[in-house]
């Protein structure tokens, strides 16, 4: 013979076949969506004579900066790069210096960029 099945008996107050009374079961929160991925920490090692990069290799570069997007991929963000290189904008520059170089004399500021670039990355 099968030993006899126990049951619990109802909370005090509650109907057999009635749904339970008081709070529904917590569950737990959903997930917060991750933090928003930072811009990408972008910089020169090698000394620069560019109006838009300043003497600790920092770049001002808009996509680095407020255009940001975490879909960006490297490759974008280095042919951006590239293009300010071949390009300098000196009316928003980080090197006042080089910027007022490149305005007044541009022929000899691009000599002296050579310069840099054949003195500090080419060993």
């Amino acid at each position: 013979m099968a030993p006899p099945k126990v049951r619990n008996p109802p909370a005090p107050g509650h109907r057999a076949g009635a749904p339970p009374r008081g709070p529904p079961p917590s569950h737990p929160p959903p997930p917060s969506p991750p933090p928003p991925l930072p811009p990408a920490q972008v910089r020169f090692l090698t000394k620069v004579y560019h109006p838009n990069v300043d003497k600790l290799g920092r770049i001002c570069l808009d996509i680095l900066k407020d255009k940001w997007s975490p879909a960006l991929q490297i490759r974008t963000v280095l042919l951006s790069i590239q293009a300010l290189l071949s390009a300098p904008n000196p009316d928003d520059p980080l090197d006042e210096g080089i910027a007022r170089h490149w305005k007044t004399n541009e022929a000899e500021a691009v000599e002296q960029a050579k310069a840099w670039t054949r003195q500090h990355a080419m060993h």
